[in-house]
């Protein structure tokens, strides 16, 4: 008996639409590709309901005849690829001819078209043709979709609430408005206006439009040339930040995709700038040979192959971690009365904001008179504890501002003026910072050399901890430690490698303990990273500890030396600065 037949198109159609149309915001996705594909430079979506009961998009682009305007109705019907050679050099977002068939099986769909030439309107109901005739419109097409997923309730059942259906219909177009900065768009939902871009080509007013004028002026931009690739880079400075990866969009030949190992390299060129759990505002552009990618690996296209990606990825890490090191990363807290820049334009308040800063009132910081210290003090002689000084030398970067300390707060935060304004210090972050960036370095290039102790260290573990030791112990070996057994749990460093000072014995000790036990293949070139945070963090100056004068002179200095002198090994800031112009604000002396 026969049991395999051939199913009809409709139903091969409403097959297909579960796997490309999803949800409203999928049929966005290829109603919007395909309006760019026809070299739109304005389109227009609207939706009502969240897509739900209405999705509009319009159109300026190439039309179709009335020929394609019926051809692109039926199943795999497209004009982007004729053969198995167009197939692996893909310019185009759309090419498989799923889109049109698969949507219009699911929906009331109404085509109007024009090529100029000729005009036509057809309309499908949930898969069956009920209309075609001439119409009346300018060059272009506009695509409505009525009660989208009427004929499978199931598929209704399923949908998330309107706020968040329509979430991911804003997200989607805003990601295509970062790629497409060329083309006007707009988004309404419910007659309410969210996105409209004047197509002008500007980034960076793209951003302020999306993300606020805050995001637009701490941009930083990076640009590189491999073999059959250009990345283009557009991120924050790490005082801009999410708590969510999602605004890392990588837009490659201006289709938007995702790629965890390109978001993690975002992500990697920030370690140390920001904390673990936040993420930049990134814009990642590749224009990649044709050849070099398969885009035909999802029903969606929102994940394809790159050939290369890895060493793609490893340079958006070097270029960012560059700019970020070139920059001067002291974030300037907002101040309430700079919302007013929200109701300008973003044009407008830019300029703006440049040109008061231009015009910032200064004093003649070389005239103060600097207070001599009360006490002789020699910086040779200088024993800070969990500082590590060494020779002190001149700051190595010029752009860290020179600062005239002028007290503390809480013991905690010290206070500097400057010819720009107040800065204020985290005493234990900036500590954190030279200790993490000291022995990050020995780390990477241990000292052979060891020190013996005149008074061993006593360090005692519980059970664990201690055949945790018993298993690292020949690792210590051979880093200089000279260990003996002092207890039944408890043991004596009588030598210890000339790159630990005395004080952190005890917490290097440890950390490499807990990190063995958690990775059995631990080392500390794998790990050195981390352990230089754990030591640091514990070597280095605690809030509410108050510190001498000069002691803050070399805080300062080491400070300046460092390669990221602005933020913690955690992503704290180390130093914020209210400008003069901030302060004239805040009592009121500008308006």
């Amino acid at each position: 008996m026969k049991r395999i037949v051939q199913l009809d198109a409709k139903l091969a159609n409403m097959i297909a639409a579960g796997e490309v149309v999803e949800r409203p915001s999928s049929v966005v996705k290829e109603l919007l590709e395909n309006s760019l594909d026809a070299h739109s430079t304005k389109i227009d979506i609207n939706v009502v309901e969240s897509g739900i009961k209405e999705i509009t998009v319009k159109d300026n682009g190439d039309g179709m005849s009335e020929e394609d305007a019926i051809m692109c109705f039926s199943r795999h019907a497209t004009s982007k690829i004729k053969n198995e050679y167009d197939l692996l050099r893909i310019s185009t977002l759309g090419f498989r001819g799923e889109a049109i068939p698969s949507i219009s099986s699911v929906s009331k769909f109404t085509l109007l078209t024009s090529d100029s030439e000729s005009s036509t309107k057809i309309v499908y109901e949930y898969g069956s043709l009920s209309l075609k005739e001439e119409a009346a419109i300018n060059k272009g097409t506009e695509i409505k979709v009525e009660n989208l997923f009427l004929n499978v309730p199931a598929r209704l059942k399923y949908l998330k609430t309107l706020p968040q259906e329509f979430s991911s219909i804003s997200f989607l177009v805003s990601r295509y408005i970062l790629a497409n900065p060329d083309v006007s768009f707009s988004l309404t939902s419910n007659d309410r206006l969210v996105y409209k871009t004047s197509g002008n080509n500007d980034i960076k007013q793209i951003f302020g439009q999306l993300y606020g004028l805050d995001v637009a002026r701490n941009i930083i931009e990076a640009d590189y040339q491999g073999k059959g690739y250009k990345i283009h880079i557009y991120t924050t400075k790490p005082a801009i930040n999410r708590t969510s990866k999602n605004d890392i969009s990588l837009i490659v030949n201006k289709r938007y995709v995702r790629s965890n190992i390109i978001t993690q390299a975002v992500i990697e060129a920030y370690k140390s700038y920001m904390p673990e759990n936040r993420a930049p505002i990134s814009l990642i552009k590749l224009d990649i040979d044709p050849i070099s990618i398969d885009v035909n690996v999802h029903p969606q296209k929102m994940q394809i192959k790159i050939s290369n990606e890895y060493e793609i990825a490893s340079n958006i890490t070097k270029m960012i971690r560059e700019k970020l090191e070139e920059k001067i990363l002291i974030p300037t807290p907002i101040l309430d009365s700079n919302k007013e820049y929200q109701k300008e334009d973003i044009f407008t308040a830019l300029k703006n904001e440049e040109a008061k800063e231009k015009e910032e009132k200064t004093f003649d910081f070389e005239k103060v008179e600097n207070k001599k210290p009360t006490l002789k003090f020699e910086e040779d002689e200088f024993s800070f504890t969990n500082l590590k000084e060494e020779k002190i030398e001149e700051p190595k970067k010029e752009e860290f501002p020179s600062l005239r300390y002028i007290g503390s707060v809480h013991a905690t935060y010290l206070l500097f003026e400057s010819k720009d304004g107040l800065y204020i210090m985290d005493q234990h972050a900036a500590a954190e910072r030279i200790n993490y960036e000291y022995y990050l370095d020995v780390l990477k290039n241990p000292s052979k050399e060891i020190n013996q102790l005149l008074v061993p260290i006593d360090i005692d573990f519980t059970e664990n901890d201690f055949q945790g030791l018993l298993e690292v112990a020949p690792k210590l070996l051979d880093l200089g430690f000279k260990i003996s057994e002092a207890g039944p749990r408890s043991i004596f460093v009588r030598e210890i490698p000339s790159f630990i000072h005395f004080d952190d014995v005890e917490d290097f000790i440890r950390s490499y303990i807990t990190n063995y036990k958690k990775d059995k293949d631990f080392n500390i070139e794998k790990y050195r990273d981390t352990i230089a945070k754990q030591i640091a963090c514990k070597a280095s100056i605690k809030a509410n500890n108050q510190i001498m004068n000069q002691e803050v002179d070399i805080l300062v200095k080491r400070l300046s030396m460092c390669k990221n002198p602005f933020s913690c090994p955690h992503g704290r800031p180390t130093i914020i600065k209210f400008s003069s112009y901030d302060l004239e604000k805040l009592f009121m002396r500008v308006m």
